[in-house]
C-alpha cells in the first residue's frame, strides 16, 4: 500500500469513514492521479473556482493555489462522499469526473500561492 493511501486510509477513519471506503478511495485517487492533464482545459475549469477561492486569506474559503494535488484530490473525493460537509462543494464536487479533477488538483498545485 502507497503511502499516499496510508495516510488517507488514516483520515478516513479518523472521519468515521469504514475502511472499506477509505480503501475505495485510496483506490480512486490513484487512478486520478494517473489522469492526463491538458493544461488548456484545466485552466479553463478553475475560472469557476477562482470566483470563490480567491488567492487571499481571510474570505472563508480555504485558497487552494499552491496546494499539494494529493490534497485536492481527496478533498474533492470527500465532498463527493460526503464525509466533507459544505453544500456548495457537495454540489460543485459531484458534478466533477476523474478527469475535470485531476486537471483542478494539477493546475492549483502547480500556482505559487499568490501568484
Amino acid at each position: 500500500m502507497s503511502l499516499i493511501k496510508t495516510m488517507l486510509l488514516f483520515s478516513a477513519l479518523f472521519l468515521g469513514m469504514s475502511s472499506l471506503v477509505a480503501d475505495e478511495l485510496g483506490d480512486r485517487l490513484e487512478k486520478i492521479m494517473a489522469v492526463p492533464v491538458d493544461q488548456d482545459y484545466a485552466e479553463y475549469l478553475a475560472e469557476g473556482c477562482s470566483s470563490c477561492h480567491q488567492s487571499e486569506q481571510g474570505t472563508g474559503t480555504p485558497v487552494i493555489e499552491g496546494m499539494a494535488k494529493q490534497r485536492i484530490i481527496i478533498s474533492l473525493l470527500l465532498y463527493q462522499n460526503g464525509s466533507r460537509i459544505n453544500a456548495a462543494m457537495k454540489s460543485i464536487a459531484s458534478s466533477l469526473g476523474d478527469e475535470e479533477i485531476a486537471s483542478l488538483a494539477e493546475y492549483f498545485s502547480q500556482m505559487a500561492e499568490s501568484e
